[in-house]
């Protein structure tokens, strides 16, 4: 574990402190989700938490100082919180009358503490848990399993070590054995950082959006590099965080996440997790990416958060989406998804030769009749990148009778 500041003073609530039992209220407060707490069998001052905040006051059980509860939080969430940090929601609590040896609160109504909400990573919650894998962790480690022993070795699909990844972010019922095959090129990687590039389906208004919560999985969470996020933000601005709820909904970082975590329970890794908007109005306007102020900035962003860092950049993304359920009148034909495969392969080509403006101009012009998904996060991976070749290891397609629809999708790797 990392060297940490040591709190230099005798903390005025006991060196191990237990929470009292706890009534607790949900509410709103500035558009957030807030809990707030009082002792449920004597007087106490009223305290505002965070949901994560008062997750991690229940680490405070009479038995943990705060070491020991630093060491709780890293062994149950992944992540090194400062005792300066805990101390401060310690306080409060305290302050409060909620630990169960403060006699008197020192204030009835304890304010909320403004920093509280801060104080501890708040976390992505699983959205898709159910519908796009199994919600039981056992399940979804069986399931994985069998995808994975299914998929050819590393070595045989890119014998040099990834920097740059294409999975597809479909679910996994329908897509898993090449999420297996794309994530299957990782095995053998020594990267301790991985760039998430999503897709998102909202119209934003920018073309980059990153969280600063921690991606929970059904193994656990997934940290967000806090270092590498703060040298993105300096570089894009803070237009990154404008519209971070979009994470909430989205599938795409949700899925790699659990995929990273399942190859790697016990390795320290984090994530940068960046959902990416669309590049076909920039096609519309005859205009190029790169001289799109957003995307040199994405571009300067992630160069110095990963400077001489191991890191790993995924596009998460399907490729085509036809048929009915994506505005077409007619359900694909089969000579219409054969044309189809071999307009994604030509596409896929431009991958294979690492050429971010070849794959833009081929896949630019078919925003109403392909609809891909993968146009910015995989121009964007090949741009951050430096690879010396690139190989594609999967196309697929799945076709849905009821809906009249198909999805295609493809695994890629790029060779550092």
């Amino acid at each position: 574990m990392a060297s940490i500041p040591v709190v230099r003073f005798s903390p005025p609530y006991g060196p191990a402190p237990r929470l009292s039992p706890l009534v607790e209220v949900s509410v709103e407060l500035d558009g957030q989700r807030m809990v707030e707490v009082r002792a449920a069998a004597r007087a106490s001052g009223r305290l505002m938490l965070s949901p994560e905040a008062l997750a991690i006051a229940r680490f405070f059980d009479g038995g943990r100082d705060l070491r020991a509860v630093q060491r709780a939080i890293h062994e149950k969430y992944g992540q090194i919180l400062y005792v300066e940090r805990i101390h401060e929601l310690a306080r409060a609590l305290h302050q409060a009358g909620l630990f169960e040896a403060d006699q008197t609160p020192n204030r009835l109504e304890a304010p909320t503490v403004p920093d509280l909400r801060a104080l501890v990573p708040r976390f992505r919650r699983l959205a898709h848990a159910g519908r796009a894998y199994p919600a039981n962790a056992d399940a979804l480690r069986e399931l994985l399993r069998s995808y994975f022993s299914a998929a050819p070795s590393p070595g045989e699909t890119v014998p040099s070590p990834v920097a740059g990844l294409v999975a597809p972010h479909v679910d996994l019922f329908r897509g898993g054995a090449t999420h297996a095959r794309a994530y299957q090129a990782l095995r053998a990687t020594t990267a301790d950082i991985f760039v998430i590039l999503g897709t998102t389906h909202a119209s934003l208004p920018h073309l980059y959006t990153a969280t600063r919560a921690l991606y929970d999985t059904p193994f656990g969470p997934l940290p967000t590099d806090e270092r590498a996020l703060a040298a993105l933000a300096e570089a894009y601005g803070p237009e990154l965080f404008a519209h971070e709820p979009a994470h909430e909904a989205e599938p795409s970082i949700e899925l790699s996440a659990l995929m990273l975590r399942y190859l790697f329970p016990d390795r320290p890794i984090t994530i940068l997790p960046v959902l990416c908007g669309s590049l076909y109005p920039c096609a519309a306007r005859g205009e190029r990416p790169d001289e799109q102020p957003e995307v040199a900035r994405m571009l300067a962003g992630l160069e110095i958060a990963l400077g001489g860092r191991d890191a790993v950049v995924i596009a998460a993304a399907d490729l085509s989406h036809v048929g009915e359920l994506y505005g077409d009148d007619h359900a694909p034909s089969a000579a219409e998804l054969a044309a189809l495969a071999e307009a994604d392969r030509q596409s896929l080509s431009r991958v294979e030769a690492l050429d971010p403006e070849g794959f833009f101009d081929h896949v630019g012009p078919d925003a109403d009749t392909r609809r891909i998904a993968a146009l910015t996060p995989i121009y964007t991976m090949l741009r951050a990148v430096k690879g010396t070749r690139a190989r594609l290891i999967d196309y697929a397609r799945w076709v849905g009778e009821e809906t009249g629809s198909a999805i295609t999708f493809a695994a890629a790797a790029v060779e550092a």
